[in-house]
């Protein structure tokens, strides 16, 4: 695919958008691979190796071990950047929602961290893989990624010997739904993007009814197609309810036991003509159904942002084996792809000498 660099002038924007995103890295040198980096994934063909994105780069003081170095052993924190990158983006795009999505990672080894062997229903056989979820701004031509969790099979959570090895946090073997809901709790604040609602195709996932719930005790709006279960909406076993109800503009209220808090009613829907048909959730029992199956399709936007992501920016190319290294590799990964769609396209991209090592110092 045809990648951009966005100036005729040189690197200066890379720059200052490294500046803005990677600002809070306490080292000027961590700062000048984090630009390095950056560079290397927009300006080289192909694998995004280090060795590759180091030559690409052509900066004598940014070898590939010092690469390596910055990514995989790193302490450096990856979430403010995260924050800063989704406050980036919101500046330049009109965001209608937050979306969730799965990306499947395949591997050939056994080291990298959460790898395992699992059935991917969109592959149609079992494959060799990491499976991360990640949370996207959204809107009808845009899905920019700006936060990610590694799901951890149990192979991986319960083996002690093996997280720490890849330097895993006991907190973070958590299921689908929680991760979600922890990355929903990270990024949204209550005011500005917080009202604007969560769009998820979960319908492969078990864990979908789970996420809907704790988003309806959030009280975030939602909508999200769940996977099929026997015509009944969550809880609807343990609280005598009866069957699932569909159509759009019926809402079906949420009534949990008496020491719990009141969900919000919802109501659902599907999308017209589309194959295989799916059932729609949502907490927005007043908007048009129109309105409803136009957030439902801003899913789309993610999944092409997942292709895009894998075949041109290094999603598939991590090589490490740390689990801080894999959220270092992410959060560069996702800052790439949104500085290649949101800068100004002002030429074609150029490999070679990268920006000036030293335009970070002063950061």
């Amino acid at each position: 695919m045809s990648l951009q660099v966005f100036s005729e002038r040189g690197h200066e924007p890379l720059v200052r958008f490294a500046e803005q995103v990677f600002g809070h890295l306490p080292r000027s040198d961590q700062r000048r691979r984090a630009c390095a980096y950056l560079h290397g994934l927009l300006a080289t063909p192909g694998r995004k190796t280090v060795s590759a994105m180091s030559a690409a780069a052509d900066v004598p003081s940014i070898a590939p071990h010092s690469m390596r170095q910055f990514v995989n052993a790193s302490s450096w924190d990856w979430r403010p950047a995260r924050a800063e990158l989704a406050r980036w983006a919101a500046e330049r795009m009109p965001v209608e929602a937050w979306g969730l999505k799965v990306a499947v990672v395949a591997k050939r080894g056994v080291h990298s961290p959460g790898v395992h062997r699992r059935f991917v229903p969109s592959a149609g056989r079992s494959l060799n893989c990491q499976v991360a979820l990640g949370l996207f701004l959204v809107s009808r031509t845009e899905a920019i990624p700006v936060d990610w969790a590694l799901l951890l099979p149990d192979a991986w959570a319960d083996d002690p010997h093996r997280r720490s090895r890849a330097r895993i946090p006991s907190n973070a073997a958590v299921p689908m739904e929680q991760a979600a809901l922890d990355l929903v709790d990270a990024q949204i604040s209550g005011g500005g993007l917080g009202a604007v609602p969560v769009v998820a195709d979960l319908s492969a996932c078990t864990g979908a009814r789970q996420l809907v719930r704790g988003l309806g005790l959030r009280r975030r709006d939602f909508v999200v197609a769940l996977r099929p279960q026997g015509g009944t909406p969550p809880g609807a076993r343990a609280r005598g309810s009866g069957p699932l109800r569909h159509g759009a503009g019926r809402a079906v209220p949420q009534a949990g036991p008496p020491s719990a808090p009141a969900l919000p009613p919802y109501r659902y829907f599907s999308l017209p003509g589309r194959r295989p048909t799916r059932t729609w959730m949502t907490s927005m029992t007043r908007r048009h159904a129109t309105d409803l199956r136009l957030l439902a399709g801003l899913d789309e936007q993610a999944a092409r942002a997942v292709s895009r992501l894998g075949s041109g920016f290094g999603l598939l190319d991590f090589e490490g084996r740390s689990y801080p290294g894999w959220h270092h590799h992410m959060t560069m990964v996702s800052a790439a792809y949104a500085f290649s769609r949101l800068e100004p396209r002002l030429g074609p991209v150029r490999s070679g000498p990268g920006p000036d090592p030293h335009a970070l110092d002063g950061v």
